[in-house]
């Protein structure tokens, strides 16, 4: 498993890079995308022997909407009050563990294999959330909304949300995370989540279950079917 920098060291460089890649936006419907870099690794020339690595601990929530809404304003915590060992093992923990066997088991040989390779690149990435989030904390975006969607008739659902759950032989719920102000009038959108091994998982947009549907530079498939109609009615 990829090690994850202190996100602490990361901030400086991150706040260019996010505003550049289009990721801290206010309504955005985005995911983190920025690629991280494992830290150098240094030689033992002390000739002492190194101190054995503790084994992480185990992250544990409940299947249900509650139970990532608790995950997350724990990440939350851990975020704002610069608590980094707790931030690691948090994002640590929402990597699947054995990505091609999960996305094989949920959406088949084929599609599961080219979802495992997007994933592959995606999973490299987690460590960047702390960044992310931490900004969206400052600008005010505290509020956690959680979704559960199980059916694709669900309107709420986003439209690749949609296109996942046709798409999966083994019924699967998707969770959204909406980060927004008080009063909810800017909203920040991570998604999707999975429950996987008894904690949550960070699995994507998964837009290879669907296509795009461009118009006017936007992606309406990113938006919640419910909403695509307005939203291609805007000028």
């Amino acid at each position: 498993m990829p090690a994850l920098f202190p996100f602490v060291r990361l901030l400086a460089f991150l706040a260019g890079a996010l505003l550049s890649t289009g990721l801290a936006c206010g309504n955005s419907e985005s995911e983190p995308a920025t690629k991280e870099k494992p830290p150098t690794s240094e030689k033992n020339t002390s000739g002492e022997q190194p101190p054995k690595k503790s084994k992480p601990k185990l992250v544990h929530f409940e299947d249900t909407s509650s139970g990532l809404k608790r995950l997350m304003r724990t990440l939350r915590v851990a975020i704002e009050s610069d608590d980094e060992a707790k931030t690691v093992s948090l994002l640590r923990s929402l990597r699947l563990s054995d990505a091609k066997l999960w996305m094989k088991t949920t959406f088949g040989e084929t599609l599961g294999e080219t979802l495992a390779t997007t994933y592959a690149i995606q999973s490299d990435e987690i460590g960047v959330l702390a960044a992310l989030l931490k900004e969206q904390f400052k600008l005010g975006r505290t509020e956690i909304q959680v979704e559960r969607f199980e059916s694709s008739d669900d309107l709420k659902a986003t439209g690749y949300q949609r296109a996942a759950l046709n798409k999966m032989l083994t019924p699967t719920g998707l969770y959204s995370v909406r980060f927004r102000s008080m009063g909810g009038t800017e909203t920040f959108h991570i998604w999707s989540f999975v429950h996987n091994n008894k904690s949550f998982r960070y699995v994507g947009k998964l837009r290879d279950t669907g296509k795009k549907n461009m118009v006017k530079k936007r992606d309406l498939s990113e938006y919640r079917i419910r909403d695509v109609e307005r939203i291609s009615a805007q000028k």
